[in-house]
């Protein structure tokens, strides 16, 4: 089965008012999952989560960095007994 990662960045301005900053991929062809974005200081993102793709094969914590548009600055993945802990936390 292929699932990709989707990441939909949202800032909210106000109550009724919303605004898709991007919409992009990230991630390979095997499982995926985001679990926390956070806006940096120059507008880009950090994007933490779990990827199957990349890193030792299994589940692996993963880091994305990317620019305001969202174009990827870069990645880095952690795996073995440091996803595990990770996902206890």
């Amino acid at each position: 089965m292929l699932i990709k990662l989707t990441i939909l960045i949202i800032i909210i301005s106000g109550i009724s008012f919303s605004q898709i900053t991007f919409e992009k991929w990230y991630g390979g062809n095997n499982y995926e999952e985001a679990n926390a974005v956070v806006e940096t200081d120059d507008g880009g993102f950090i994007v933490v989560g779990f990827t199957e793709t990349f890193g030792s094969g299994s589940r692996d914590f993963y880091v994305i960095r990317t620019e305001p548009d969202g174009d990827t600055i870069w990645t880095k993945t952690f795996g073995g007994q440091v996803s595990m802990l990770l996902a206890i936390l």
